[in-house]
């Protein structure tokens, strides 16, 4: 059996302590110190992907890593950029239908969904009526929510996994 060693390191910091170094396809791991060292012993000889993470950061991965028997493998240093995400946005909101009643199902719809970082779409509804503080709620809401003569308006919020963007 081999290992690997090398430097994990954070863009933004000085201590690089806390970085979690895996070995992909088997249960190696290696957490770094406070300059970024790292040493996985006991590995079995082949080729492997070294994957380096921690919370508040992008992961960093080094391919083609070589294991020989007896040896230990260098790795190039991997070097962790802080995570910025950007919220999404939406260009409009709409409920339909138009008219409703005791037996209507209202909907809300989203278009437009934009996210610099092609994060998958995902929306907060926030329900209000007759300017009542509003509800966080499903798309859709039924005749129960509401009465003749309500007025009834719903925010859609634009969400990423990490950021909520402006309503519509």
């Amino acid at each position: 059996k081999g290992s690997i060693k090398g430097k994990a390191l954070l863009a933004d910091a000085e201590d690089h302590s806390g970085i979690m170094v895996s070995v992909y396809g088997t249960s190696f791991i290696a957490v770094t110190d406070t300059n970024g060292s790292y040493k996985i012993s006991l590995v079995k000889p082949g080729t492997y992907t070294l994957k380096a993470e921690k919370e508040g950061y992008s992961p960093a991965e080094q391919e083609g890593v070589e294991v020989k028997t007896g040896e230990t493998t260098g790795v190039p240093e991997l070097t962790l950029d802080p995570f910025i995400n950007s919220p999404p946005s939406i260009s409009s909101a709409s409920i339909g239908p138009t008219t409703a009643y005791e037996t209507t199902i209202l909907s809300a719809t989203a278009s437009g969904w934009e996210d610099p970082d092609g994060d998958p779409p995902g929306y907060l509804y926030q329900w209000f009526k007759n300017d009542s503080s509003g509800m966080p709620g499903d798309q859709t809401v039924d005749g129960a929510f509401f009465d003749k003569g309500d007025t009834l308006y719903c925010a859609v919020f634009p969400f990423d996994g990490v950021d909520y963007g402006d309503p519509r």
